[in-house]
């Protein structure tokens, strides 16, 4: 008998189950196993993300597929030729849907793929000490991201070994690419609109309640809790009809803080644009003549020399912070705070944007000029 008889039979005494010696293992459902569970552990259930890396214009995406993108007019692509060798495919979300956006993190933005991961296993081979598993990737809801998704991303091949104690072990990546995106994902991505600001009304703030809401707000957006922020913000989109309340935490994300201290890698441009030092400062709060429960806040901006102001709301007892979607922009579009509404020109453009009028945030027209007629 040869001298590894005996070891053999040890061996498949112990590993039975799993292992035939000289042979491949006898039974897949054991790598089976541990593909679940470690799927399960790389993606937990509910509202899942997907990081898109990189905080400017151009975000890395090289998990989906640029036609789709365009296709259903979710991305702009980049052109190859200006991105930098070696790089990962980029894009810039359309406007449109930015709104699945829904949290910014120290490595980039986090865009909602759908709710509950899930993983369907299907053939399975062996070979070099190896189970190679196909399996499929789906959402229980899928957003339309997550129907963009590359093909080799729903689409894998599950590598497990086994260690020596005889345990299955997964050595395939089988996260979505959620990165630092944290799990679940929270925030809202619902653009619904309304003709009025609903329960707006009441008493005026007095100062301490304006400095108590915009330090809570600052600090919320210091820490990257963009939905937290969003929840104390009451937003009009001028580009949605009806336009009261029609914004999503997307428009948040690009936002910074302006009363933190250390800047972080999620820190937006701040929402007072370097106006003010200390909220402190603050100066006269004056109620709007038109729109119920909205009132001005004045400050003197410390790098303009000028007056300027960002404005509050009261909306069901609850005092906001007062946001505007007013323009377009080239990366994320943002919910302006710092409107100026203490201003009556801003405030006449304001209230004829609100009542339809076709004008941009200056007042001018939109619409195209008459061509002159043929002399």
């Amino acid at each position: 008998m040869s001298r590894t008889a005996p070891v053999c039979a040890l061996l498949f005494a112990a590993l039975a189950p799993l292992v035939s010696c000289g042979a491949a293992p006898v039974d897949s459902q054991p790598a089976k196993d541990a593909v679940i569970a470690a799927f399960a552990k790389a993606n937990p259930p509910g509202r899942t993300g997907l990081l898109l890396k990189g905080h400017s214009v151009w975000l890395e995406a090289p998990a989906f597929t640029a036609s789709c993108l365009t296709g259903k007019d979710l991305a702009f692509i980049d052109d190859p030729r200006g991105r930098p060798a070696g790089s990962a495919g980029r894009i810039t979300p359309t406007y449109e849907n930015q709104r699945w956006l829904l949290k910014s993190t120290a490595q980039g933005y986090c865009v909602l793929l759908g709710a509950d991961p899930k993983i369907e296993l299907g053939a399975a081979s062996y070979g070099q000490d190896v189970w190679r598993i196909e399996a499929k990737i789906s959402m229980g809801a899928p957003s339309p991201w997550f129907e963009c998704l590359d093909e080799s991303v729903k689409s894998r091949k599950i590598e497990v070994r086994y260690d020596k104690e005889g345990k299955a072990e997964v050595v395939t990546d089988l996260s979505v690419g959620q990165g630092d995106c944290p799990a679940p994902l929270v925030g809202s991505e619902l653009r619904t609109g309304a003709a009025s600001p609903a329960g707006a009304g009441g008493a005026a703030p007095t100062k301490a309640e304006v400095i108590a809401l915009v330090k809570d707000f600052d600090k919320l957006l210091d820490e990257a809790d963009h939905a937290g922020a969003f929840a104390k913000l009451s937003c009009v989109n001028l580009f949605a009809t009806p336009p009261w309340g029609a914004c999503a935490v997307s428009e948040l994300l690009a936002v910074g803080p302006s009363f933190a201290g250390e800047r972080k890698a999620w820190h937006g441009t701040p929402w007072l644009e370097y106006g003010l030092k200390s909220v402190d400062d603050i100066g006269a709060i004056t109620k709007d003549a038109e729109l119920p429960g909205l009132f001005h806040v004045s400050f003197h901006h410390q790098r303009s020399d000028r007056s300027r102001s960002f404005s509050v709301q009261r909306i069901d007892g609850e005092l906001r912070m007062f946001g505007v979607v007013e323009r377009k922009a080239e990366g994320l579009t943002v919910a302006r705070l710092l409107t100026d509404l203490v201003d009556k020109d801003k405030r006449a453009v304001l209230k004829r944007r609100l009542a339809g009028e076709d004008i941009d945030a200056e007042g001018n027209s939109n619409k195209p000029e008459p061509e002159p007629a043929a002399g």
